[in-house]
């Protein structure tokens, strides 16, 4: 009874000794100052993260030479001593990148890959030692993201481009870049292909596919919506291009990750309980929402930049320019849906279209008809009824299809 609690208490009084070592004084050199740290903080952080992962790769080769279960405890648990090393050295305003921590990182992350392995492959199979291996799996795969985001800022920092873009879309970059390789290494290994018959993926792929894609894919939706709205997309020292500039290629990229995702859940053997909401009609208003949200962000940042409009929100809904080309922007999203909506036959989709067209309507005789000026009310005007009658013309309402019921009605 008390061999667990001994242990534990020793491999903490041990791994103590290491962080007194690795926060050591130097004497001072004059009687009157302070004593010197040798090593600075943020090495000291690293060490004392360094000091237990290696202590515990090394309490795990005892327990499993020595049929000694509890020694591979410490192990078990590494990806805290990582998640505890990042927090407190990004508290002291260091980054992974710093010299000399960046070697420190690439050992501990190593010392912390070989012992999941060995974990995996020796643990015993239990319903305890499986939540625990697949929490620490998820909550690496979560590090990964600040890690990698980490390393972006780090590089925006050298270019000083703090008060830009770029650093707005550093979180989002990582998030999507992580998904993105989620989706393509742990992906087939959801479909059973040979890929996934190798560490990790035998055991753990609907982990890294499923259990920790589910919050960075929440992460990078509602990351895509805010920086596509509130990012005034400044893109110094480049010029600005509309479109082609950081905000909304990362929100175009964050949608097509966000869907690549979905396609390879779905096409899973077994699709993981709580994704039947990817697979109904419901998924697609949000995706849908995210879009015009994008659209309507892209149009007001190349307002902003080509035509020196004020990056507020009272400026820019007061604009005449702005107000005409949203007019004009709403007028050909919803002509778009209902051509490709009487194509497919698909008569919500034509529905949808037509609400915008007549939410676009109303702003014209609401707002524009009274807000903008003469010129711009005009060419708002005239450019929306013009694409309203190609809406006419292009794409009537598709036939509604007749239930099996009515068939058999209209037969009989």
């Amino acid at each position: 009874m008390i061999a667990t609690p001994a242990f534990l208490t020793g491999f903490a009084a041990w791994w103590i000794g290491w962080l007194m070592e690795a926060t050591r004084l130097h004497p001072a050199v004059e009687r009157s100052l302070a004593p010197v740290p040798v090593f600075s903080t943020n090495v000291q952080i690293l060490l004392a993260m360094l000091a237990y992962l290696v202590s515990a790769a090394a309490f795990q080769t005892i327990a499993r030479r020595r049929d000694w279960p509890v020694a591979a405890w410490p192990a078990r648990v590494s990806v805290g001593a990582l998640w505890i090393g990042f927090v407190g050295q990004a508290d002291r305003g260091g980054t992974v990148l710093s010299s000399p921590g960046c070697f420190l990182w690439i050992v501990a992350l190593a010392v912390h890959g070989w012992m999941l392995f060995r974990s995996d492959r020796d643990g015993v199979e239990t319903p305890g030692t499986r939540a625990v291996a697949s929490a620490s799996h998820v909550a690496g795969v979560w590090l990964a993201v600040v890690l990698l985001a980490d390393m972006l800022w780090f590089g925006i920092d050298r270019a000083a481009l703090w008060s830009t873009a770029w650093n707005e879309v550093t979180f989002l970059a990582g998030a999507v870049a992580v998904l993105a390789g989620l989706t393509l290494w742990a992906g087939p290994g959801l479909r059973g292909e040979r890929a996934g018959r190798r560490w990790p993926l035998d055991r753990h792929a609907l982990d890294y596919a499923w259990t920790a894609a589910v919050p960075i894919a929440l992460g990078i939706f509602s990351g895509a919506a805010a920086i596509a709205l509130f990012s005034s997309g400044d893109t110094a020292p480049l010029p600005f291009v509309p479109v082609l500039n950081p905000v909304d290629v990362m929100v175009a990229l964050a949608a097509g990750v966000l869907l690549l995702w979905r396609r390879a859940v779905l096409a899973a053997d077994i699709v993981p309980a709580g994704a039947a909401l990817l697979a109904s009609k419901r998924i697609w208003l949000p995706i849908a929402a995210l879009g015009f949200v994008a659209a309507n962000g892209a149009w007001l940042r190349t307002a902003h930049h080509l035509a020196g409009v004020a990056w507020e929100a009272d400026t820019l809904l007061g604009n005449a320019l702005v107000e005409t080309g949203i007019a004009i922007l709403w007028t050909v999203i919803a002509l778009t849906l209902m051509v490709v909506a009487h194509r497919r036959a698909t008569r919500s989709l034509w529905l949808a279209g037509a609400s915008l067209l007549g939410a676009t309507v109303v702003k014209l005789l609401v707002v524009d008809l009274y807000a903008t000026g003469g010129g711009a009310r005009i060419i708002a005007f005239i450019a929306v009824g013009m694409l309203m009658l190609l809406v006419g013309y292009l794409a009537p309402l598709p036939p509604k299809v007749a239930s099996d019921d009515t068939k058999r009605g209209a037969v009989a």
